[in-house]
């Protein structure tokens, strides 16, 4: 049993040593060049939503996207439909269409206090299209090996474990990279002193349009009151450039959904 312990923990350590730490200037670039990379995107998930550990809610959605520029969502639960949204960089639009029909027609910001963490358009995008989420070049980085994945963190690794038992004005950045694709397995950022923290998870990577898309991603969003989680279960049938209709159609039916602190 020693013995083979022993080889178990050697294959680790080899394993780990085995990964070169990368130039944290060459790791970076290799991200941004895996970026995806399409004009119009067509695709299913069936979405779990986690609030606080409360029952899970499983529904199913349809996305298209023209990039950088719109997001069409249609939200639905055993054939019956939900929600459509409607997201541009800057405005987001959203029909109810289950029990009583509203709408809202806001921004970010409106939403941002009421989920009390950041969220944006190419938040949205990102988690979509597994590229890296609120990934800043202008931060300087640093790169190490962590959990046998290349690891990029807007702090030196050895400052890590203090920070994050301080109340510092800061947020920490850190990108697990896969050695092989150089694409996201996780990122996690910390905005210390609000106790905040983006946690965001990609696996089951598919090669689609001579791009890599992750077919399962989860983004989880945790702070002093609550945690959600949002994970995306996608079906691997992408269709990608192709001309498609973004529908948003409403009556005088509908009436404006009031938000807490937006009445």
């Amino acid at each position: 049993m020693a013995t083979l312990t022993s080889c178990i923990f050697k294959k680790k350590v080899f394993s780990e040593e085995k990964i070169s730490i990368i130039d944290p200037f060459a790791l970076e670039d290799f991200l941004m060049e895996g970026k995806s990379d399409y004009q119009n995107l067509k695709c299913k998930a069936t979405a779990k939503i986690l609030i606080n550990q409360n029952k899970e809610n499983s529904v199913k959605i349809n996305f298209r996207i023209t990039k950088d520029s719109l997001i069409w969502t249609n939200f639905s639960k055993s054939g019956l439909q939900l929600l459509t949204t409607m997201l541009s960089k800057d405005s987001i639009k959203i029909l109810k269409k289950i029990n009583k029909k509203e709408y809202f027609f806001g921004t970010y910001k409106q939403l941002e206090k009421i989920a009390g963490t950041p969220i944006s358009f190419h938040m949205i995008q990102d988690l979509i299209a597994g590229d890296p989420i609120m990934f800043n070049s202008e931060i300087k980085y640093y790169s190490s090996v962590n959990l046998n994945k290349h690891l990029l963190s807007s702090v030196k690794p050895k400052k890590i474990s203090k920070l994050l038992k301080e109340n510092e004005d800061m947020i920490l950045y850190r990108y697990w990279i896969d050695p092989i694709n150089f694409k996201c397995s996780k990122i996690e950022i910390n905005d210390l002193q609000n106790k905040r923290t983006l946690v965001a998870r990609f696996d089951d990577w598919k090669s689609f349009n001579s791009n890599l898309f992750p077919l399962k991603s989860e983004l989880s969003f945790v702070n002093k009151e609550d945690t959600i989680s949002i994970s995306l279960d996608f079906n691997p049938n992408f269709k990608f450039n192709s001309n498609f209709s973004f529908p948003f159609n409403y009556s005088s039916n509908y009436t404006p959904i009031k938000l807490p602190g937006n009445e």
